[in-house]
């Protein structure tokens, strides 16, 4: 049977985990607008997005400004 003190490091241990898996990724997104009378920061449309995986793994979409990829 496990003890108080067995449970609480598995606690803890599960919490570490999930803190190093979320902080292994790099996510950045670029945006961008048609500048105009009536634009908005909804109007946005995206332009790049690129992931890096800090196991060495990369991934990058880019469109061109016709949001075509």
């Amino acid at each position: 049977m496990a003890s108080e003190l067995e449970n609480s490091i598995r606690s803890a241990a599960a919490k570490v985990a999930a803190y190093v898996a979320d902080a292994a990724v790099m996510e950045v997104t670029t945006s961008y607008v048609v500048v105009g009378p009536t634009v908005t920061a909804e109007d946005a449309r995206p332009a790049a997005k690129t992931v890096i995986r800090l196991d060495g793994d990369c991934h990058a979409n880019s469109t061109d400004a016709r949001g075509a990829r």
